[in-house]
């Protein structure tokens, strides 16, 4: 499955879904988008991870990057409540205990 993200911005979040396996060269697209989004006038980025089917070392490294410098930012970095394999992931490695989640959009 070849990766995908796409990014929209509703009136108070900006969301980002991505599908498909983050190794290490889609983890760079990843940041390069969240980097430019870093950039703008933003309160609040959802990220959902429901989609992905893989994601190695370095793509979660990205996304602990990315929670560090928007919380510096002073940007709320969510995730979309996952299920499956990422969500197994997540608590696994214990990042469920620093990451911020929400069930659904309608939380914020």
């Amino acid at each position: 499955m070849s990766f995908k993200i796409k990014i929209s911005t509703e009136k108070n979040y900006t969301f980002v879904s991505l599908w498909g396996e983050i190794v290490s060269e889609d983890a760079t697209k990843v940041s390069k988008k969240l980097t430019k989004l870093s950039k703008k006038d933003i309160e609040t980025i959802v990220i959902d991870l429901n989609g992905i089917s893989y994601i190695d070392s370095y793509g979660l490294g990205i996304f602990v990057y990315f929670w560090k410098l928007f919380g510096d930012l002073g940007i709320n970095f969510l995730f979309l409540k996952p299920d499956g394999f990422m969500r197994d992931l997540l608590e696994n490695s214990r990042l469920t205990e620093v990451f911020s989640f929400i069930d659904d959009l309608e939380d914020l």
